[in-house]
């Protein structure tokens, strides 16, 4: 690029998507959907298993998860700049750098997989704080130690696939995860109920099935990494050595986003554990059988959102500001559209839903009115998601997550509390209207940001690491899955 060239494209004239965008924007989004639906689909079947052994189990993994999670999020957040660099990366044709992210993606999780093992001796502690009944909080603790054992896997598992989303390989992700949930899904059954010889586990044998599957999906990710076909343009197997500043970069963008995931994640954990938990097991358990609804909703459009986060980091990287514009239309429209007809669904057939885990009138009854509630908030959700995934595609993640924090403790812990105590007729019906309240203004908070147009003006790489002008002109484009390369 010559001095004479603006350093950033300026905005287009005519920001309305054509079908080259549609095309790259599902293309991509495809391969991603199937991940975290098949995400979505390995917690509704744990959930419906473990379900089958009573109330008390089905409310003790669903707070200890998310306790666990509450941790996990943090590498989940942390390893999601992993696309943001790569895509950038790739659009720039600084192939090699790719993958060295990838690396310190995976370096960073053995590390804070490892520290995170101090956390083991507080999970009892904790739950005594919940006031849940002494039966509960015995398989929360079973279950969130074990779990626990799952944070680096999980990180490593997520930031492997970020890369492959970000060199626009999803594919790879999409088959790994396949493969685990199938894993997950025998290992869970065998475990949980003690089948084929082995003792009957429970809420442990979950957690442990969980655990075996995600480690067996980090085993495929690193083979494919290493000896997948995309490793020869992009040096994989010269760039696995730590590299500081790399490193840096990740922790520089990444840990706003884990901050906020995790932040968020455990005021979740307070909203079931502690808001919803103080009405007791049935409230609990029909909060998680409610939750796993929003999940199939969520996961979806959630494999839309990373998908757009790479296809904007790429475009970004090319210097096609115009194009991150319109594809971010077109995420936006495709995030909001499922997820509100997935409210509809909910409102229709809320009860019949809820009695599919559980067949007991009061939790049907709850989990309905708490179906309602999801209803309302999915449009919004969907903007959560396509806004903040485009933000992140172009590196800005401290703002919105900001926001994000804020809002979750203000609006949903704390008018949940207040809800709890002023109007403790309402019951869990508080938490869950401030909950939606919570939800339907950071997507507007979202959307706000997006189009005052801050991330247009920023650089990731300004002053550093900057590939040779006349290599990077001479190099060969890599093919993307929406030229018609949809797999390694």
């Amino acid at each position: 690029m010559t001095s004479e060239e603006p350093k950033l494209q300026s905005k287009s004239n005519n920001n309305s998507p054509d079908r080259g965008d549609w095309r790259a924007v599902l293309v991509m989004a495809a391969p991603i959907i199937v991940t975290t639906s098949s995400r979505a689909v390995m917690n509704f079947v744990d959930t419906w298993m473990v379900s089958r052994l009573g109330l008390a189990e089905a409310a003790a993994v669903g707070v200890g998860g998310i306790m666990v999670f509450s941790l996990i999020g943090f590498g989940l957040g942390l390893t999601s700049a992993v696309s943001t660099f790569a895509s950038q990366c790739l659009g720039r044709r600084q192939y090699e750098q790719c993958s060295g992210y990838a690396w310190q993606g995976l370096w960073l999780s053995l590390l804070i997989g490892l520290g995170g093992l101090v956390f083991l001796p507080l999970i009892g502690p904790l739950t005594v704080l919940f006031g849940h009944s002494p039966e509960v909080q015995r398989l929360e603790v079973q279950y969130a130690q074990i779990a626990l054992l799952s944070l680096g896997p999980s990180m490593a598992a997520a930031g492997l696939a970020q890369y492959f989303n970000g060199i626009h390989r999803p594919v790879v992700p999409m088959l790994t995860a396949l493969a685990a949930n199938l894993f997950n899904v025998a290992a869970n059954y065998v475990l949980i109920f003690g089948v084929l010889g082995f003792p009957q586990l429970g809420v442990a044998g979950a957690a442990l099935g969980t655990l075996l599957a995600t480690t067996f999906r980090v085993l495929l990710l690193v083979s494919w990494l290493w000896w997948g076909r995309s490793f020869g343009r992009f040096g994989a197997r010269r760039t696995w050595r730590w590299q500081g500043r790399k490193v840096w970069d990740l922790l520089r963008i990444g840990s706003p986003m884990g901050a906020q995931f995790t932040l968020d994640i455990m005021a979740w954990a307070l909203f079931l554990a502690w808001l919803v938990g103080r009405f007791g097991t049935v409230h609990i358990a029909a909060s998680q059988f409610a939750w796993q609804y929003m999940h199939v909703s969520f996961m979806p459009a959630l494999g839309v959102g990373i998908a757009l986060s790479a296809v904007i980091g790429k475009a970004i990287g090319e210097r096609r500001l115009d194009l991150a514009a319109r594809r971010m239309r077109v995420g936006l429209i495709l995030c909001c559209g499922y997820m509100g007809v997935m409210g509809l669904i909910f409102l229709v057939f809320r009860h019949s839903l809820i009695r599919l885990f559980r067949p007991e009138p009061e939790v049907v009854l709850l989990g309905g009115q708490m179906m309602i509630f999801a209803a309302l908030f999915q449009v919004f959700d969907g903007m959560c998601i396509a806004y903040n995934n485009g933000l992140k595609g172009a590196g800005d993640t401290r703002w919105p997550a900001a926001v994000g924090v804020a809002m979750v403790w203000g609006v949903m812990v704390g008018g949940g509390w207040l809800a709890v105590r002023y109007w403790p007729e309402g019951q869990s019906f508080g938490p869950w209207l401030a909950a939606t309240v919570f939800i339907i203004l950071l997507g507007l908070a979202y959307a706000y940001r997006w189009h005052g147009g801050r991330w247009r003006k920023i650089d990731l790489f300004e002053g550093k690491e900057q590939a040779d002008p006349q290599l990077e002109l001479a190099a060969k484009p890599v093919r993307t899955c929406y030229d018609g390369d949809v797999g390694e």
